[in-house]
């Protein structure tokens, strides 16, 4: 888990922006170098976590994970 002043980088899975809303909070994910990545207040994440998206069969899945260092790299600077 990457964690900067109290928040947690997370990142979402296809990349595609997003606004969700959490306990009052919006968070928008915005997409840098083909990730799709937000900075969530550290007691949001178990929420956001949890948020799962349908897919075909009624099936559904995590689209939202958590980033590790090269992802945050990568988005931040383009992996440089």
């Amino acid at each position: 888990m990457i964690e900067r002043d109290g928040y947690v980088a997370i990142k979402r899975i296809p990349a595609r922006g997003r606004m969700i809303k959490v306990q009052g909070t919006e968070y928008l994910f915005v997409i840098q170098h083909n990730i799709s990545l937000c900075w969530v207040r550290k007691e949001h994440v178990p929420a956001i976590l949890a948020i799962k998206q349908g897919c075909c069969g009624g099936a559904s899945k995590q689209v939202f994970h958590l980033a590790d260092e090269t992802h945050v790299r990568r988005w931040e600077s383009g992996g440089r």
